[in-house]
C-alpha cells in the first residue's frame, strides 16, 4: 500500500462520518463558475491548478484554487477518491512533513458546520489511531485568519514501510473561500514528524517547508 496512510485515514474518517445538513445545493452540473483566469506561479517554479474539469474527472466536490511548490518535493495528484493532491517532504526517504488538501461539500453557506464535522470526527479518530491524542479543536488563529482546526498527535512508528517513522503532529482545518460562494471548501491536512522543522502547533505557520508551500495556496474566486 504506497498511499500517505496518515493522509488518508485522516479524510477516510470524514467522509464516512454520518454527516449531513439541510441546504439544497445544485448539482455539480449545474454550477456556473464562469470563465477561468489564467493563473501563474510567483513564488516556486511549479504550480497546481484545480478546477471544475478536474472535479468531475474524479468525482470530487467542485471547486477552484491554485498552490505552487518547490522542485524538491514529491507531488500525487489524486492519490485517492478524498484527496485532490497530496506534497511530501522526504529526508533519506522517510516522510519528514506531508501536505493534503482533500474535498468536502462545505461552501461558505455552511461555514457554521465545520466545527460540528470536526467535534464528530473526534471519537471516529481515535477509535481508527490508538496512539493518537486529541490536543485542541475548535476555531484559533492560523496565519491571521480564525480557522476552525483539529490538532493532534500520533505514533507511527508501525508505518516504517509506508515511509513514516516516529511521532508526528498533525493539524487539519477548512479554510473557506472569501467571497464565492458556489466554490467547496477544502480540507486541508499537515502532518511533520519530529525531525522536521516543526517542533510545535504554531510552527505550522511558518516553519518548515510545508509552511511556505502553503502560502501560495489560493482559491480562484
Amino acid at each position: 500500500m504506497k498511499q500517505s496512510f496518515l493522509i488518508l485515514t485522516l479524510l477516510i474518517i470524514i467522509t464516512s462520518c454520518d454527516f449531513s445538513v439541510n441546504v439544497n445545493t445544485p448539482e455539480n452540473n449545474e454550477i456556473d463558475f464562469g470563465k477561468m483566469p489564467e493563473v501563474k506561479a510567483s513564488t516556486f517554479n511549479n504550480i497546481q491548478v484545480i478546477d471544475e474539469n478536474y472535479c468531475e474527472k474524479y468525482d470530487y466536490s467542485l471547486t477552484r484554487f491554485a498552490i505552487e511548490y518547490p522542485d524538491n518535493v514529491e507531488v500525487k495528484l489524486h492519490e485517492d477518491e478524498f484527496s485532490y493532491m497530496s506534497i511530501k517532504v522526504r529526508e533519506n526517504g522517510e516522510i519528514i512533513e506531508e501536505m493534503s488538501i482533500g474535498s468536502t461539500t462545505l461552501n461558505i453557506p455552511m461555514k457554521s458546520k465545520s466545527m460540528e464535522l470536526l467535534e464528530m470526527l473526534i471519537p471516529e479518530f481515535e477509535a481508527q489511531i490508538e496512539s493518537l491524542t486529541t490536543d485542541f479543536i475548535g476555531k484559533s488563529n492560523f496565519k491571521n485568519k480564525m480557522e476552525y482546526q483539529f490538532n493532534g498527535h500520533a505514533d507511527y512508528s508501525d508505518f516504517k514501510e509506508m515511509g513514516y517513522d516516529g511521532k508526528y503532529r498533525m493539524i487539519m482545518m477548512i479554510p473557506f473561500p472569501e467571497n464565492n460562494q458556489k466554490l467547496k471548501a477544502v480540507l486541508v491536512s499537515f502532518v511533520a514528524n519530529e525531525k522536521s522543522g516543526i517542533k510545535s502547533y504554531k510552527d505550522f505557520q511558518d516553519k518548515g517547508v510545508i509552511a511556505k508551500i502553503w502560502e501560495t495556496f489560493r482559491y480562484i474566486e
